[in-house]
């Protein structure tokens, strides 16, 4: 068989396996669409996580943020406590290798966290490119946090060998704990406010510092003057230059500031309480001296009770009253006789003995009357003399929140005793179980509005019968 044949042959038997059928044709792209959809679906849920980390860590909004941002505040401030504990001597050898590992830890997380940050960028649009990382790396929280990093990691290769920081070390560590410890004020919002002050104020700000500065040195080059010996040999003090001149002139003027502060708080405190003993005494002296001060007696008036009915009314409101009876019964059966005109007397003799009576001298109040002042002046000086005690002494943060404490409780209970009385008179809640059914009607405003409707119905009643029996006297008159 020739070649040729041999190859027609082959062809002709491999040609049905070499074909791909039209089923094949389409699992293959159902295949690839599917492919495609998933890995759309993944990229979508990686992006979105990318995106959920970047607010996460560089975001003020949101409670994951929140707690987030709070865990790194304790860190942050639990290293920054226990690296200032570790400048004293007798807590250093405790506490130096714990430390260590504390601050390696940290590293290790902030690096990771460093490194999230700029991984988690590229779910912005602005720094999704290699340029737009490097745009956000130049922001100077992240240039920050890169020089933190770098101080930390010479930190501790310095104490590697013996995981233990030296001494030269320990001198440095504090400030990188607090410029780490700026890094929880990533928006730098704090920092936008300062500046704007700043800006605002600007004129105030230079005038003050100018002048505060010339006082500064003249009181430093005062006091080098006058504390420095004329003999240079001399000087073993400790105002040696004008540079320790100017640090005890800064140091005294702040402790004058504080004191004067605290004085002007003790005085305001002081001075009410003292002008409260001082008239109390006055008072109370005043009392036991009876009348060589008569002007002391004249701050009480005397308010006698109201009289009873004059005699001479009494026979006619008695007529009057069982005509109105008679009239609801039987307003026709009226007798017209009944009726005549009452010369009432005029009730200025009556009003006279309602006046209040002014008191000149102690012969004007009754003995019970001088007995009970004088135990309420006693009480009222007593009271001032014991809160004239405690103005004068200092203040104690316990008592400042003890006092605040008690003013608060007042007030609550105040306004829940206003909150019931409210509801109680315009009858929102319920009142009380154990009060009677009458009672209960009577609390409420409503109540009220209609006992004086009905009352006002009641006499508008009786008004229409006497004008009836008016009108009928007239007719058979």
């Amino acid at each position: 068989m020739s070649t040729r044949r041999r190859s027609v042959i082959s062809h002709g038997f491999n040609r049905p396996q070499s074909r791909a059928s039209i089923i094949s044709l389409y699992s293959a792209a159902y295949d690839d669409d599917k492919r495609r959809k998933l890995s759309r679906v993944f990229s979508a849920i990686f992006v979105h996580k990318k995106i959920d980390i970047y607010h996460v860590l560089e975001r003020q909004e949101g409670t994951r943020t929140l707690a987030y941002h709070l865990f790194v505040f304790a860190l942050t401030l639990v290293s920054l406590v226990f690296g200032s504990i570790l400048t004293i001597d007798e807590w250093r050898p405790t506490l130096d290798a714990p430390l260590y590992y504390g601050e390696l830890g940290l590293f290790v997380f902030f690096a990771c966290e460093l490194l999230l940050r700029i991984w988690s960028a590229g779910g912005v649009l602005k720094y999704r490119t290699w340029v737009g990382r490097l745009i956000f790396i130049s922001r100077p929280s992240i240039i920050l946090d890169i020089l933190t990093l770098f101080g930390f990691t010479i930190s501790l290769a310095t104490g590697l060998k013996t995981r233990e920081f030296p001494s030269l070390t320990l001198k440095f560590l504090p400030p990188l704990q607090m410029i780490r410890f700026l890094r929880v004020d990533r928006q730098l919002s704090s920092w936008k406010i300062l500046k704007g002050i700043i800006v605002t104020h600007r004129q105030e700000l230079t005038v003050t510092l100018v002048i505060a500065f010339m006082f500064l040195i003249t009181g430093s080059y005062l006091l080098y003057v006058a504390e420095t010996p004329m003999d240079p040999t001399l000087n073993k003090g400790n105002f040696k230059s004008i540079a320790d001149t100017m640090w005890f002139s800064i140091i005294t003027g702040l402790a004058i500031q504080v004191q004067e502060k605290k004085r002007d708080e003790a005085l305001s405190r002081l001075v009410p309480a003292a002008a409260t003993v001082i008239r109390n005494w006055w008072r109370l002296r005043c009392v036991h001296h009876r009348d060589r001060f008569v002007s002391t007696w004249k701050i009480y008036s005397i308010i006698p009770r109201r009289t009873h009915v004059h005699p001479s009314l009494k026979p006619n409101l008695e007529k009057a009253a069982s005509i109105v009876e008679s009239t609801e019964q039987t307003p026709t059966a009226v007798d017209p006789s009944r009726f005549h005109f009452i010369n009432l007397p005029t009730p200025t003799t009556q009003s006279n003995h309602m006046r209040r009576k002014s008191i000149t001298s102690i012969e004007d109040l009754p003995k019970r009357y001088v007995t009970a002042i004088k135990i309420i002046r006693t009480l009222k000086y007593s009271v001032a003399c014991k809160k004239f005690q405690e103005a004068k002494r200092p203040i104690d943060i316990k008592d400042v929140v003890k006092e605040n404490t008690q003013t608060n409780n007042r007030l609550s209970t105040m306004l829940v005793d206003i909150q019931r009385r409210l509801d109680l008179v315009l009858g929102t809640t319920k009142p009380a179980s154990y009060l009677s059914d009458v009672e209960k009607r009577q609390l409420s405003l409503s109540a009220r509005i209609e006992k004086v409707e009905e009352i006002a119905k009641r006499f508008e009643t009786k008004l229409n019968q006497l004008e009836q029996l008016a009108s009928s006297l007239i007719k058979n008159g």
